[in-house]
Protein backbone atom coordinates (compact mmCIF):
# COMPACT_ATOMS: atom_id res chain seq x y z
CA UNK A 1 0.00 0.00 0.00
CA UNK A 2 1.15 3.49 -0.74
CA UNK A 3 -0.92 6.01 1.25
CA UNK A 4 -0.83 9.70 0.34
CA UNK A 5 1.72 11.85 2.14
CA UNK A 6 -0.41 15.02 2.33
CA UNK A 7 -0.76 16.57 5.77
CA UNK A 8 -4.57 16.28 5.70
CA UNK A 9 -4.40 12.54 5.02
CA UNK A 10 -1.79 12.00 7.72
CA UNK A 11 -3.85 13.99 10.24
CA UNK A 12 -7.04 12.08 9.38
CA UNK A 13 -5.15 8.80 9.74
CA UNK A 14 -3.90 9.85 13.19
CA UNK A 15 -7.45 10.80 14.18
CA UNK A 16 -8.76 7.43 13.05
CA UNK A 17 -6.03 5.67 15.05
CA UNK A 18 -6.98 7.68 18.15
CA UNK A 19 -10.64 6.86 17.61
CA UNK A 20 -9.86 3.14 17.36
CA UNK A 21 -7.77 3.31 20.54
CA UNK A 22 -10.67 5.00 22.35
CA UNK A 23 -13.16 2.41 21.10
CA UNK A 24 -10.86 -0.41 22.17
CA UNK A 25 -10.43 1.13 25.62
CA UNK A 26 -14.17 1.71 26.06
CA UNK A 27 -15.09 -1.80 24.95
CA UNK A 28 -12.49 -3.37 27.22
CA UNK A 29 -14.28 -1.69 30.14
CA UNK A 30 -17.69 -3.18 29.33
CA UNK A 31 -16.86 -6.56 27.79
CA UNK A 32 -15.24 -9.57 29.37
CA UNK A 33 -11.78 -10.35 27.97
CA UNK A 34 -13.28 -13.23 25.97
CA UNK A 35 -16.10 -11.07 24.56
CA UNK A 36 -13.63 -8.33 23.72
CA UNK A 37 -11.33 -10.73 21.88
CA UNK A 38 -14.28 -12.27 20.02
CA UNK A 39 -15.57 -8.82 19.06
CA UNK A 40 -12.22 -7.72 17.60
CA UNK A 41 -11.64 -11.04 15.84
CA UNK A 42 -15.06 -10.74 14.21
CA UNK A 43 -14.40 -7.11 13.35
CA UNK A 44 -11.11 -7.97 11.65
CA UNK A 45 -12.81 -10.72 9.63
CA UNK A 46 -15.54 -8.30 8.57
CA UNK A 47 -13.01 -5.67 7.48
CA UNK A 48 -11.94 -8.04 4.75
CA UNK A 49 -15.46 -7.93 3.29
CA UNK A 50 -15.64 -4.15 2.87
CA UNK A 51 -14.40 -2.14 -0.07
CA UNK A 52 -13.20 1.49 -0.04
CA UNK A 53 -16.70 2.89 -0.68
CA UNK A 54 -18.04 0.97 2.32
CA UNK A 55 -15.20 2.39 4.44
CA UNK A 56 -15.98 5.93 3.31
CA UNK A 57 -19.68 5.47 4.12
CA UNK A 58 -18.87 4.10 7.58
CA UNK A 59 -16.46 6.93 8.30
CA UNK A 60 -19.00 9.54 7.19
CA UNK A 61 -21.61 7.96 9.46
CA UNK A 62 -19.21 8.10 12.41
CA UNK A 63 -18.34 11.72 11.71
CA UNK A 64 -22.02 12.69 11.51
CA UNK A 65 -23.03 10.79 14.65
CA UNK A 66 -23.92 13.33 17.35
CA UNK A 67 -23.11 10.87 20.13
Amino acid sequence: MNPPKEAAYIEKSKNMDKLEEQIRADLSKILTPEENENFWNTTEQNVQKFDEKDNQNAQAALENDPY
